[in-house]
């Protein structure tokens, strides 16, 4: 049986994201009968200021956890937040899950710090020839063409949803649509562009009975609601933050689900969607493309309107397979079969 330590440090700080990949991804090790064990931030410390929980963050990554791993007596270690420990790196026992490129692509202009940690972690990595895993088939696809990967060996570990399908199966016959609305799936970084998909939304006609409810910005409700109002939108509602049981309610009792995002490592909204038998509409990137379907219908800015339409109209196939848990557990007994 091996004996697996995951840096998970962001659990219970990130709602979504990496924590929520995580947690998957320990159910995909267990299924091949490791002890898997995760090292999380300490609650006292989620509640500091963001800057100090960063450079704990670090701490972590560099020293903390590779010692841990190291008199733990762990098989292997896992960094699934895109950086990953030096040390570790080099008692060979690592492997670091890359979910996007976009700080390797900030290195072209002005870098901030984390991106160069971020960037710095990865190469030292690659340089020692240590495994490199991504999480969606077109990340796959970039870093097995990038000229300081190409030395590593690599695995696709896409996000699973073994978590949520669980939570939806015990809940899908608990609660009933009382009201007609749509859930976006948002966010407040740059890549959600949040007041571009409000701005969207108060551009189509016809919307006097349909609600709009809006996931993921519930630790910056005011923020969002700021923006919603510069629009006028009487019809938006910023959920607060959600539990799993809750959110996959509000999914399933929905009528459309909507992922908007210039750019994103898997695009998990739009299988969770698919999971809970809606039609899904969301900007069309590599990473939405990915997942597209009969039931999947991607838009550009100036065809907005027309392709929300279309799927509001669409009939839906409510019965979806969920085609990534068969390769992630492929994958890691694969990686975990692996001589060091």
């Amino acid at each position: 049986m091996k004996k697996i330590l995951i840096f998970n440090f962001y659990k219970g700080i990130l709602l979504r994201g990496i924590p929520i990949y995580t947690d998957n991804l320990v159910l995909a090790l267990e299924k091949d009968g490791c002890k898997v064990n995760q090292f999380i931030c300490p609650k006292f410390i989620a509640k500091l200021p963001r800057a100090i929980i960063d450079i704990m963050f670090v701490l972590s990554e560099q020293i903390l956890v590779p010692l841990l791993s190291i008199f733990g007596k762990y098989d292997k270690v896992i960094y699934p937040y895109n950086s990953t420990s030096i040390l570790s790196a080099l008692t060979k026992k690592s492997l670091i899950i890359i979910h996007d490129f976009i700080p390797n692509k900030k290195i072209k202009r002005a870098i901030s710090i984390s991106s160069l940690y971020i960037v710095l972690s990865q190469r030292i990595h690659a340089w020692l020839k240590r495994d490199v895993a991504f999480v969606s088939s077109t990340t796959y696809r970039i870093g097995r063409n990038v000229s300081w990967l190409k030395k590593c060996d690599h695995y696709l570990f896409p996000n699973a949803f073994y978590i949520f399908e669980n939570t939806f199966s015990t809940l899908q016959k608990i609660d009933s649509k009382d009201e007609n609305y749509v859930v976006l799936i948002s966010g407040n970084g740059s890549n959600k562009q949040f007041e571009k998909t409000m701005g969207l939304w108060s551009s189509l006609t016809n919307q006097e009975n349909t609600r709009l409810k809006v996931v993921g910005l519930g630790a910056h409700k005011t923020w969002a609601s700021k923006i919603a109002n510069e629009f006028n939108q009487n019809d938006v509602d910023i959920l607060p933050i959600l539990s799993d049981e809750e959110l996959v309610n509000v999914i399933k009792n929905s009528s459309l689900m909507w992922a908007h995002s210039t750019h994103e490592g898997f695009g998990r909204p739009v299988i969770e969607g698919r999971i809970c038998g809606l039609n899904v509409i969301a900007t069309n990137i590599p990473a939405f493309r990915e997942h597209k379907d009969d039931n999947v219908f991607l838009y550009n800015t100036n065809s907005f309107e027309k392709i929300y339409t279309s799927a509001l109209q669409a009939p839906c196939n409510k019965e979806y397979e969920i085609k990534y848990h068969v390769i992630l557990e492929n994958e890691v007994a694969k990686w975990l079969a692996k001589e060091k």
